[in-house]
């Protein structure tokens, strides 16, 4: 899935939506084999060798009295400690750990991980039925498998055990 927002062949495009904004995993769709790209404002330029320079997407409506901010990416979470004065979180990008991280260096190949998209795992909606019944959801081959397991419902400590 990609962010309407970028455009694989213009590199000063932006993405749109933050993913933390939308969980989509209330409605049983997973996110996995996916990294996070961070997006930073600061007020002041940064020397921090977390955070890669980014001319095209900064969110100047939160530093509305400001003429100059500074817009950082960073492929990967940031923690609170990594976070510089004054500076703020922006927003965060899903991109695929599959995707083309040729340079995470720079913002031309951080915005090509991001052209790439990222990936979501739709069959965990058609698996509602199968474990409100207690059952294990699978996909294997392209085919949703549900399974049901017998437990035992005494105790290992309570079971016979037969030796021959």
């Amino acid at each position: 899935m990609l962010d309407p927002g970028l455009d694989r062949q213009n590199y000063s495009s932006c993405p749109i939506y933050s993913s933390i904004e939308y969980d989509l995993s209330t409605i049983y769709i997973e996110y996995i084999g996916n990294i996070d790209i961070t997006f930073v404002n600061c007020l002041c330029p940064v020397n921090n060798p977390l955070y890669v320079e980014n001319a095209f997407c900064s969110n100047e409506s939160i530093f509305s009295n400001s003429s100059g901010v500074h817009s950082y990416v960073k492929v990967g979470s940031i923690m609170v400690s990594d976070m510089k004065e004054p500076c703020t979180f922006d927003r965060v990008i899903l991109a695929s750990a599959d995707g083309p991280i040729k340079d995470n260096t720079s913002y031309l190949g951080i915005h090509d991980l991001l052209a790439y998209g990222f990936e979501l795992l739709w069959y965990r909606a058609m698996c509602r039925e199968c474990e409100s019944s207690n059952g294990a959801c699978s996909l294997e081959k392209n085919e949703i498998r549900c399974r049901h397991y017998c437990y035992e419902d005494a105790p290992l400590s309570k079971r016979g055990l037969l030796y021959k």
